[in-house]
């Protein structure tokens, strides 16, 4: 399990094993300097191939953690706090991904595979220390953006143990996900690890119809694999709606017979103001 906490001050990598209870806590700030044993760490997890467990770490913790293997010389609170900034400002969620194949670590989201990325679905980790029933619920002691003391350091190396601890309970009430995550990606030489039900039902149907017809669902372009695709300018919903669906009540009567009456040419937010 792995968690990151950055200020412009301080940064903070706390690591606990699956079946430790001792949890590492890396700092670098004016107090210390712990980039040479966490480089160390990170190198042992990538030549050996050993995952990093996380909540929302493919969104955050790992693009700051990827930073710093790319340059662990130059990379001190500074540069490592505006890359978190970074990260939380930007409006576009894939700007800082770091995908699969250019990763050194592998890495399992938990966040991802319960679909928490999702906003219908989303929910923090202390919603889960509460659900979980964990025994202790820490908010963020500090405002993000404030500049540390050093009791304020120590206060947030607790803090960071508790989240890890956490994670690791989140991990282990997730296993039976994990594992069939594992055998599918096992079967099918691929990688379901941090796909979430919806994904992995998406792929697989689409991995069947590509091996019964290539090229049904995907062909090269110039930008290079491109879903195969039918553009339509506009769309009746009379053509979508199955034809058995039928309703007694006059309200809903009314609402079937308004949207049969429908031409769309734009699925995001259209039906935002209906009443």
């Amino acid at each position: 399990m792995y968690d990151l906490e950055t200020f412009p001050n301080v940064f903070l990598c706390g690591v606990l094993g699956c079946d430790s209870e001792h949890a590492a806590i890396y700092e670098i700030s004016d107090r210390r300097d712990d980039r040479e044993p966490l480089l160390a760490g990170l190198h042992q997890l990538a030549a050996n191939r050993i995952e990093m467990v996380g909540f929302n770490n493919i969104g955050f913790d790992y693009p700051i953690i990827h930073q710093f293997l790319n340059d662990p010389t130059g990379s001190n609170v500074a540069s490592l706090y505006a890359k978190a900034q970074a990260i939380i400002t930007t409006g576009d969620r894939f700007a800082h991904t770091v995908w699969p194949s250019d990763r050194y670590i592998p890495q399992l989201d938990l966040f991802k595979i319960h679909h928490f990325d999702n906003v219908a679905r989303a929910t923090s980790l202390k919603a889960l220390q509460f659900n979980m029933r964990s025994a202790s619920v820490e908010d963020l002691p500090i405002p993000p953006g404030t500049m540390l003391t050093p009791d304020q350091i120590d206060a947030l190396r607790n803090y960071l143990i508790n989240d890890l601890t956490s994670t690791r309970a989140f991990y282990n009430h997730s296993r039976e996900q994990i594992d069939f995550r594992r055998v599918l990606s096992e079967r099918y030489g691929r990688d379901f690890l941090n796909h979430n039900d919806t994904k992995i039902g998406k792929d697989y149907f689409v991995m069947r119809l590509e091996e019964a017809r290539p090229g049904s669902c995907y062909q090269r372009g110039p930008n290079g694999r491109e879903p195969v695709q039918t553009y339509r300018s506009e769309m009746r919903l009379a053509d979508v709606i199955l034809p058995y669906i039928r309703f007694q009540h006059p309200e809903l009567q009314r609402v079937h017979s308004w949207l049969h009456a429908q031409v769309i040419a734009e699925t995001k937010g259209v039906f935002t103001d209906l009443n």
